[in-house]
């Protein structure tokens, strides 16, 4: 079920990344306050997410931009360490009228992933300066937002499989405005996490099975396929099961962590046709942990 990711009282759990925001617990919330001539901060979980469902509610000032990391890394071969990865967007300014709040932005690689700008429902659910309610599903190479019980991004992507959760305050630049943001009630569901496994190991045609005509072979780490003109049969080559996911405790895992995730979709019951239309197999094979 749902644990929380933040006691209430403490910042226990959590370790500050980037710039030099202020961080505090207060009044049951964690409060991020924008501090000037510093670059975006992040507040950091320690531990690291694959697959999960994450909800959480913020209040945040009018001009301030702000956001949540998810499946996010800090590496220091990464721009000389600065934090990378998903994140799910808190776009405030009214005055803009982007509204992209629970769209999903890569912040420092790509850009955004998928913004609202064709989710005209999912904009017009923000409310500015008041407590909105964010719910996050990631599976595989599936991210899911909703915000305030309106579907909002639904991205396929598979460049970070894990990572940690981190709160961010965006920079200011030499603005001395005072502005903060707030996070409460913030909990998750842990459901293990996919990982990318080698299929093929690049000399032999070991875990795969050729069916039908033709012929298989391996050349200088490729799969090669040939057939001769008078060959009537189609020629398939089929990656074996593995046993643990045919039967025993590795069958058994998976199929309750599927079910898990599919009863995390179906909570908001009038996205839950859409959720089920939508979902594509991840291409990775699960390890569970």
């Amino acid at each position: 079920g749902f644990v929380a990711l933040f006691d209430g009282k403490s910042l226990d759990g959590f370790e500050q990344k980037g710039g030099k925001a202020k961080y505090q617990a207060e009044d049951g919330t964690i409060v991020g306050t924008c501090v000037p001539s510093t670059p975006n901060s992040f507040l950091c979980t320690k531990k690291h997410y694959g697959d999960f469902v994450l909800e959480y509610e913020f209040l945040v000032h009018g001009k301030l931009n702000s956001g949540v990391q998810i499946r996010s890394h800090s590496l220091k071969n990464f721009r000389k360490g600065r934090v990378h990865g998903y994140q799910v967007e808190i776009d405030p300014d009214v005055k803009r009228n982007r509204m992209w709040t629970a769209g999903i932005y890569d912040e420092s690689r790509r850009g955004w992933l998928n913004n609202l700008q064709q989710n005209e429902p999912a904009r017009k659910a923000f409310k500015p300066e008041k407590w909105n309610k964010i719910r996050v599903v990631a599976a595989g190479d599936s991210l899911k937002t909703w915000i305030n019980g309106v579907a909002a991004a639904d991205l396929v992507d598979s460049m970070t499989l894990s990572g940690f959760i981190g709160l961010q305050v965006h920079g200011v630049g030499r603005n001395k405005t005072p502005m903060d943001i707030r996070w409460r009630n913030l909990r998750i569901k842990d459901l293990g996490r996919h990982v990318w496994k080698r299929i093929f190991d690049g000399k032999s045609l070991a875990g795969w099975t050729p069916v039908g005509g033709g012929n298989w072979k391996v050349a200088d780490g490729a799969l090669v396929a040939s057939n001769v003109r008078s060959e009537r049969a189609h020629g398939h080559l089929f990656l074996d099961t593995p046993k643990d996911e045919r039967s025993g405790v590795g069958h058994q895992a998976k199929a309750q962590r599927d079910q898990e995730v599919l009863q995390a979709w179906q909570v908001e019951p009038d996205d839950c046709q859409r959720a089920r239309q939508s979902h594509r197999r991840p291409r990775e094979r699960q390890e569970v942990r």
